[in-house]
């Protein structure tokens, strides 16, 4: 099935994505770069593909958010590793990595009972996906305005929707008492 094959590709970029991103070359950045923004593409096409052509499957559903996770986090360790967030901002990033190993353990759990993605959930994850290429070349590519600032920004905004979705999921699965 073509929507399990794009999520299987999208875990394995991830930790190609950390070697690349290690490096400060900028040939490797926008490589980096195209990986992430293909592998974040995935991310939209295998759940089109999924429902369009009716391939809903069980490791679909259980890949495709410990995919999105894995990118994300890698994509956030890599740029902590590089200094190019640094400081306060460190705390965005790790309560987003937190909050996707929280609610990965919290889905495994209440396994019986699937944690449906609600919208604010892809927002968040598109937000996501947007500060992470704003931030890739911030250090290499020179642009008009302060790139890194914006992708900074985005990273603090994407942390919130990531702390609210938390409670949301936690709310619902209380609520239908699976907690």
């Amino acid at each position: 099935m073509i929507p399990n094959i794009l999520t299987i590709l999208r875990i394995t970029s991830a930790p190609i994505l950390v070697i690349i991103l290690l490096s400060n070359e900028m040939n490797m950045v926008i490589l980096g770069l195209v990986i992430f923004i293909i592998s974040s593409i995935t991310d939209f096409l295998d759940g089109y593909l999924a429902r369009s052509f009716n391939q809903l499957s069980k490791l679909g559903k259980i890949l495709d958010p410990i995919a999105d996770k894995l990118l994300i986090t890698c994509a956030l360790i890599s740029l902590i590793s590089n200094n190019i967030i640094q400081d306060i901002h460190v705390i965005a990033a790790t309560l987003i990595i937190i909050r996707e190993i929280f609610i990965s353990g919290l889905r495994e759990y209440i396994r019986g009972n699937v944690l449906k993605v609600t919208f604010l959930a892809k927002v968040k994850t598109t937000v996501q996906m947007i500060t992470i290429i704003l931030l890739i070349p911030s250090e290499v590519v020179e642009f008009n305005f302060d790139l890194q600032a914006v992708g900074l920004f985005f990273l603090w905004v994407s942390s919130s929707l990531s702390l609210i979705t938390a409670y949301q999921y936690v709310k619902v699965s209380i609520t239908s008492n699976d907690l």
